[in-house]
């Protein structure tokens, strides 16, 4: 994949611009900013592995208590996160489909003169199923979305996130990118585990 490409080579290009950085400044002498350039790299290097064993941890966690949820490595998360697109769309889609049945059940009892006070009978018994079920239908919907679009960016949102944490001024912005990788890459496909019940 094009992005995923991408964001390993913000990754790589932003530890060898820190570990040229730090090179360089060694060789003008100036140990101090050297070292500090160098800790940026390692700092980089080491947010990108405690997200892995983070996510390592929880898939052999949940492989442990019997739950089928595999987040080892980007690729498995990236896949983890499309099936949970796939699982959400699939909901929303039988809700929709539910909404649909009983408003045509309705539509024919209405369109014969005998049974048309059923139609009221069967709108008034179903109601509030059709109306919470349209609720349901947008909730999956929206998280088939979110799904599908963290799945997209989900590795930039690794590698830019461990980018910036060196960087004082922009380490907010990366703790925050990580945390959102970490917190989709867990919940997305266990809510989709849920929603396969």
């Amino acid at each position: 994949m094009v992005s995923e490409a991408v964001s390993w080579s913000v990754l790589g290009v932003a530890m060898a611009f820190y570990f040229t950085l730090g090179a360089l400044r060694w060789a003008l002498g100036q140990r101090r900013e050297a070292l500090h350039e160098f800790e940026r790299g390692v700092t980089v290097v080491t947010h990108v592995l405690l997200v892995f064993l983070a996510l390592q941890a929880a898939s052999l966690l949940a492989k442990a208590s019997g739950v089928p949820l595999d987040v080892s490595d980007p690729a498995a998360v990236q896949a983890a996160l499309r099936s949970a697109a796939s699982t959400f769309w699939d909901a929303s889609r039988k809700a929709v489909d539910m909404i649909l049945y009983v408003s045509a059940e309705r539509a024919v009892l209405a369109a014969t003169p005998l049974t048309t006070p059923l139609s009221g009978v069967l709108g008034a018994a179903t109601g509030w199923s059709t109306a919470e079920l349209g609720i349901v239908a947008i909730y999956f919907m929206h998280l088939s979305f979110a799904s599908d679009a963290v799945a997209r960016v989900a590795t930039l949102l690794l590698s830019i996130g461990a980018t910036l944490t060196p960087v004082p001024a922009l380490r907010r912005a990366g703790a925050s990118l990580l945390a959102a990788y970490v917190s989709a890459a867990l919940s997305l496909p266990y809510a989709a585990l849920i929603t396969r019940g």
